[in-house]
């Protein structure tokens, strides 16, 4: 698996279920740092409850496919920090993390903008 992780792009794991996504995703992320799984639900939801400072990726299980979900995606892929909102807290400036996608999606572009995002393929 040719992956990396670059800042402005998001990686996405492209393969079918029980194909060794989520576990390339994880051994990924692993070698830079502590990361986070969550649904892609949460990463639509307008609290960032998933997001920490030692956070350094975050994979998604998931295509983020609302719009304003994407509009925040690409927010934290060109910024180098973030406002996170948590119910009930004050926001906080925090550096945007890495992001991983893992989808079964064979065409996971058809919902997202091209450039920021490096698909590969795995099984």
């Amino acid at each position: 698996m040719e992956a990396t992780l670059t800042r402005g792009r998001a990686l996405v794991i492209v393969g079918a279920q029980g194909s060794g996504v989520s576990a390339a995703a994880r051994q990924l992320a692993a070698k830079h740092g502590s990361f986070s799984e969550i649904n892609v639900d949460k990463l639509e939801d307008r609290f960032q409850s998933w997001m920490s400072r030692d956070i350094k990726t975050v994979i998604v299980d998931g295509i983020p496919r609302r719009r304003t979900a994407l509009v925040a995606l690409k927010s934290m892929l060109l910024n180098d920090e973030m406002q996170v909102h948590r119910k009930g807290q004050p926001s906080q400036r925090m550096r945007c993390p890495n992001f991983i996608f893992c989808t079964s999606d064979p065409e996971p572009l058809k919902h997202l903008e091209g450039r920021r995002f490096q698909v590969i393929s795995i099984g």
